[in-house]
C-alpha cells in the first residue's frame, strides 16, 4: 500500500462517472474541522507540505498495516482477499462522492459477518487514549471515514489499532486494540450536509479573492495559511528543519535548569541566559513547535526602584520607576 498524496478534495472525470466532472472528497478528510481547507483543496490551490513528524506518522501507518493484518490472520480472522484497499464511493450529492479505500473486509474470529476493517497505528500515548476513550476520541476524522465505508458496504466496522515502538515501527508482538462499531458513528444525513457545504464553497468565489474567514484558525498544521494569513497570536509555526535540533536542545536545557533546586541562583541565571538566547533567535514568533516541544513566548515586564536615589531624594517613588521588558517562555512536551 502506497501513501495517497492526492488532495483532500478534487475533481475527477474518469470515475465513478466516466466523462463527467465529479467532486471527490476523500473519506479521510471529510471530517476535517476546517471547511476552509477543504474548499481550498477543491478549488485547486496547492497545499503546503506536511511537517516531517506527520509524514513520519503516515509512513508508520502504511508500513504497519500489513503487520497488523497478519496479526489478525494469526488470530483466526478470515479476510475477503478482494477487499484490501478496494476503491469505493458513497454518493453524497449530484456528481459528488466520498471516495475511500478500506484496509480490508474480514470476519473476525468471534463474529459471524463481514466487517469493514480500518487499521490505525498509534504512539503509546494515543494508544492509551484510544483504549480508554475510543478511537473516535483520538482524531475526529476517523468516525467520518469509517461511517462512509460502513454505509456504502452496508456492514458493521471495526477499528484495529496497534502501538508503534519508539522507532515508529509496529512489531509482530505489538500491543493491539479492537473497537467494534455496529452502526455508523456519523449519520448519512450529516455526511450529505458536509459534502453539500464543501461543494457550495468549491463552486463559490475563489478563496484568494474572497473575505471568507477560516473556520478553524487554531488547528495545526494549516496547509493553506498563505491564502489568508491568520493573526500572529493565532498561529503555531513549525521550526524549519534546519533549526529543529538546535531548538529542542536549547529548550531541553532550559527545562533541565528549571528543575534544578540545589543551586537555585545559578539555575536561574542559566535559564535567563537561555531565555534571552531563545528570544533573540525566535522571539518574533509567539508560538513555535517541533516534533516534541511547544514553546510560547509570553510578554512580560518587571518593575524595580532605584533605592539609592530614593534615599538621596526622598521623592515620589514613581519618578524613579524603571520598567524593563522581560519576556518569558512556556514549554509543553508533545510526546
Amino acid at each position: 500500500m502506497a501513501r495517497d498524496d492526492r488532495p483532500n478534495v478534487y475533481w475527477d472525470k474518469t470515475s465513478p462517472e466516466p466523462n463527467v466532472d465529479c467532486l471527490i472528497i476523500r473519506a479521510s478528510a471529510i471530517g476535517h474541522s476546517c471547511l476552509y481547507e477543504l474548499i481550498a483543496a477543491g478549488q485547486g490551490f496547492i497545499a503546503t507540505a506536511f511537517p516531517d513528524m506527520i509524514l513520519a506518522a503516515f509512513d508508520a501507518g502504511v508500513e504497519g498495516e500489513p503487520v497488523v493484518i497478519q496479526m489478525l490472520r494469526d488470530l483466526g480472522w478470515e479476510f475477503d482477499e478482494s477487499g484490501f484497499q478496494e476503491e469505493g464511493h458513497l454518493v453524497v450529492g449530484p456528481q459528488t462522492y466520498i471516495r475511500f479505500h478500506p484496509d480490508g473486509r474480514a470476519v473476525p474470529k468471534t463474529k459471524e459477518e463481514l466487517h469493514v476493517v480500518e487499521v490505525k497505528v498509534f504512539s503509546e500515548a494515543v494508544f492509551r487514549q484510544a483504549r480508554s476513550h475510543g478511537v473516535a476520541s483520538t482524531f475526529a476524522e476517523y468516525a467520518w471515514q469509517l461511517s462512509s465505508m460502513m454505509i456504502t458496504n452496508n456492514m458493521p466496522g471495526v477499528w484495529v489499532y496497534a502501538q508503534k515502538d519508539k522507532d515508529g515501527v509496529v512489531r509482530p508482538d505489538a500491543p493491539l486494540g479492537m473497537e467494534f462499531v455496529s452502526k455508523p458513528p456519523v449519520p448519512y444525513v450529516d455526511l450529505i450536509a458536509k459534502a453539500a457545504a464543501i461543494r457550495t464553497g468549491v463552486e463559490g468565489k475563489d478563496l484568494d479573492m474572497s473575505p471568507r474567514p477560516c473556520d478553524d484558525p487554531n488547528h495545526w498544521p494549516c496547509r493553506y495559511l498563505y491564502l489568508r494569513p491568520e493573526p500572529e497570536e493565532e498561529v503555531i509555526e513549525a521550526i524549519p528543519a534546519i533549526d529543529e535540533e538546535e531548538f529542542e536542545s536549547l529548550i531541553s536545557r532550559y527545562q533541565a535548569y528549571a528543575r534544578e533546586v540545589k543551586v537555585a541562583k545559578e539555575a536561574d541565571e542559566a535559564r535567563a541566559r537561555l531565555r534571552d538566547d531563545y528570544v533573540l533567535r525566535w522571539g518574533s514568533h509567539r508560538k513555535l513547535r517541533s516534533a516534541k516541544k511547544l514553546v510560547t513566548v509570553v510578554p512580560g515586564k518587571s518593575v524595580s526602584y532605584d533605592f539609592d536615589k530614593m534615599r538621596k531624594d526622598g521623592v515620589d517613588l514613581d519618578k524613579y520607576k524603571k520598567v524593563r521588558e522581560t519576556p518569558y517562555i512556556t514549554v509543553k512536551d508533545l510526546d
